[in-house]
């Protein structure tokens, strides 16, 4: 992994940490504990579609990715 990968994955992961440290300092504010907590969960939907990524282009690299041939409609996405 490179020094910007890895900066892109600690980042997050800074931002999740600070924030649930800020979160628990605030527990008697509702209003900014939830604020944090609200970034948190943002950092982290951010964080695992990031480690996805990184693992869907490890598998494309080492050729073990099966693409599959199937219909579909894309006016009718259902």
């Amino acid at each position: 992994m490179n020094s910007q990968m890895s900066h892109e994955i600690r980042t997050p992961m800074n931002g999740i940490r600070g924030m649930l440290s800020r979160a628990r300092i605030h527990l008697d504010r509702k209003d900014l504990a939830e604020e944090y907590l609200d970034k948190t969960e943002n950092l982290s939907q951010f964080l695992l579609q990031l480690i996805n990524d990184i693992l869907d282009m490890s598998r494309i690299e080492s050729g073990k990715l099966e693409l599959e041939q199937a219909p579909f409609d894309l006016v009718n996405k259902h």
